[in-house]
């Protein structure tokens, strides 16, 4: 469907939902629903850390489950 920016939302906040963004989180729900653990890996800047954190944040903030957030610096290589 044709995504709506919400009026209240600051450009800060935008996270527009593409086709990869919308693949990378149906693995993330899958594997976390398995209980497995996860690592995405990618270029610098294309909303890997904002896109899982986002949904994190929305559907495993619970008890449960916990996260382990490791930053990198923008000089970091995939490899």
């Amino acid at each position: 469907p044709n995504y709506v920016i919400p009026k209240e939302c600051s450009y800060n906040e935008l996270l527009i939902p593409t086709s990869d963004s919308i693949r990378m989180n149906y693995f993330l729900h899958l594997n976390v629903s398995r209980m497995r653990h996860v690592l995405f890996t990618g270029p610098t800047g294309v909303g890997k850390t904002a896109n899982v954190i986002k949904e994190l944040n929305d559907f495993y903030y619970n008890p449960t489950c916990t996260n382990l957030i490791t930053a990198f610096s923008g000089q970091t290589s995939a490899n």
